[in-house]
This record gives C-alpha cells, structure tokens and sequence, in this order.
C-alpha cells in the first residue's frame, strides 16, 4: 500500500474509536430489548435485539483494525497478530453482514405493517420466521464457506477476505508476480458473499422505502378527503369523528414511516463509502486514501448510527414536552 507513515497510522487508529462508539451503541440497544419483556412480544425489538446483536461483532472485529493482522505485514500500522487471529477477525467482519441482511428484514416488516396493513401477530408468526432462518443460514454459510477455502487474509484496514500475498496471481483476475498462498480469486468471492448481496439489501431497501413513501402519501389524501368531507356536512359528528380517527392514524403512521427511513438512511451511510472503496480497489491497485479514511470512519458505525435512530423517538418526545412546558410557562406569566 503507497500510504506514508502518518496516513497508515491514522487508518490504523480511526476505527479503535469508530469500533468501540458502534459498540457502545450496540450494546445499549440489545440492553435495552432484553431487560424490557413488553419489548420481546414485538417483531421490531426482535428485528433490532438481531441487528444489534451481529453488530456488535462486527464493531469488536472493525474496532481491532490492523492489530490481527499477523505481524510483518507490509503496508499497514501495528499488525501484532498471527494467520489464526486474522482469520478469526475476517470471520467476524464476514459475519457482521447479517446485520445488513436483518436491515433489510427491518425495511419489510415497516411495508408489511404500514403499507400493506398486515397485523403484527401476522408477520410475528409467519413472516418473521422465514426473516431470521434466511438471514441466519445465508450469513453463516458464507462465512464458513470463506472459513473452508482460507480467504481471510489481510485487507488494508483489517483482515477480511483477502488474498496471501496481495499481488499474488488472481487477487484480482489478472497475472501476479506470484502464486497466491491464500486466498486464490479473493475478489469473486468479495463480490459473490458480500458486496452483492449488500446491494441487493440497499436496492430491495430503496424500493421498499419508496413503496412506504407512496402509501403515507395516499393516506394523506384520504385524510384530507375526510376533512373536506367533513367540511362539506358542516362537521357532521359521524364526518368529523372518521375525519379525526383518519388524522390519528396519519399521524401515527407518519412517524413510524420516518423511522423506517432513518434506519435506511443510516445503513447507506455506513456502507456508502466502503463500497466505492471496495470498488476502486477492483479496478486498481493503487488505494484512495480519501476513500479508505471514509470508509474507516463510516463501516465501524453503524451501531452508533442505529442507537441514534433507536433513540429518536425518545428524543422527540421530550422535546415535544419541553415546548409544551415552555408555552405552559409562557401562559401562566401572561396570567400574572
């Protein structure tokens, strides 16, 4: 890798941080589902305990960055491991794609439940079955299958699948200098257990959200259709109380909509740039350094990015209190 000292160092160090604030996170989402039985009953808290829970591996492994990288390792910043502590962590990031896999699940489950209208014992019973065996066998057998054909391997900013050495011939379809050790055709096997399923999640995700968008936007035209309704009949009380059940409903299914689309505004900003990076090193052999710092700093969060989502609505909430509180205040000193 053409990095100077500094910038391996600084790729090297990032996701120590980056690592441990989506673990933190992580870790107070699964925290906050398991101690809460109420929470147990629902296919949401289930949905997240599942993202959570494979997130938290993949922060421990992108949290570790160069270190299991066996020591000797050209081109990166403190390698202190061994092949065994490298395949360890490579097994870990691979793994770590079940929580993509159960965003996905998540983005299903929010057009089922608003779209679509299914009941949530529905999908709890026969729906979410189906979400936890596919993204459970699918993952795990990509991860051993690498596990079996010896492809983690150092690559760049932690050991994932690789190629031993990494311009050995096949690392990316063409001639190398020398036979690969490790890791022979690495890059199909990038693609084939990751990359490409990763973007069959963010297309299926953008079409499921599109889909969302579209049925919030024809309950709003019912609702407004109500209300003009209501108008009409001079608020009739069976107008004006349909008027205010289909207001309710609205409301509520706009906010669970919002959700849906911070969680999938977060998923894409994690993997955004460790695409375009795993991209370019498709194409070429000289690294971005822009990209791999991007990519440094957004893979190891998406912990931290779904606490944040995961929180939101707490948030509002007391928000919302405070404003209410503020006018209260406001009203009573106008009164004096």
């Amino acid at each position: 890798m053409a990095f100077s000292y500094s910038q391996q160092k600084t790729l090297s160090i990032i996701p120590h941080f980056t690592g441990f604030f989506s673990f933190c996170g992580s870790s107070w989402i699964v925290y906050e589902v398991v101690r809460d039985r109420k929470k147990w009953r629902r296919t949401y808290h289930r949905l997240m305990l599942a993202v959570s829970t494979f997130d938290l591996f993949q922060s421990v492994a992108n949290g570790l960055s160069t270190i299991p990288i066996p020591r000797g390792t050209k081109g990166v910043y403190n390698p202190m491991g061994t092949t065994a502590t490298c395949t360890a962590q490579g097994f870990l990031v691979q793994l770590g794609l079940t929580s993509s896999f159960y965003n996905g699940m998540l983005a299903i489950y929010y057009v089922l439940l608003i779209h679509r209208g299914v009941r949530e014992r529905t999908i709890s019973q026969k729906i979410e079955p189906i979400m936890h065996a596919t993204a459970l066998i699918v993952n795990f057998s990509f991860s051993f299958t690498a596990l079996g054909l010896d492809l983690y391997n150092n690559a760049n900013l932690w050991c994932w699948i690789g190629t031993l050495p990494g311009n050995c011939q096949g690392s990316r379809g063409e001639p190398g200098p020398v036979l690969c050790e490790r890791g022979y055709n690495a890059w199909i096997y990038r693609w084939a257990f990751f990359f490409a399923p990763l973007w069959f999640i963010m297309a299926l995700s953008s079409v499921l959200m599109f889909l969302l968008y579209r049925g919030v936007k024809k309950q709003e035209a019912r609702m407004n259709r109500y209300g003009m309704a209501a108008a009409r009949e001079l608020a009739t009380s069976v107008e004006a109380t349909r008027a205010k059940k289909s207001r309710k409903k609205y409301i509520r299914t706009k906010k669970v909509a919002s959700q849906a689309l911070f969680y999938v505004g977060a998923f894409y900003a994690t993997w955004v740039f460790g695409t375009i990076n795993r991209l370019q090193q498709l194409v070429s052999s000289t690294p971005v350094f822009g990209l791999m710092l991007m990519h440094s700093i957004f893979v190891p969060m998406q912990g931290a990015l779904n606490f944040f989502v995961y929180t939101r609505p707490r948030f509002v909430r007391w928000r919302q209190r405070r404003k209410k509180e503020r006018i209260k205040r406001a009203q009573q000193r106008e009164e004096i």
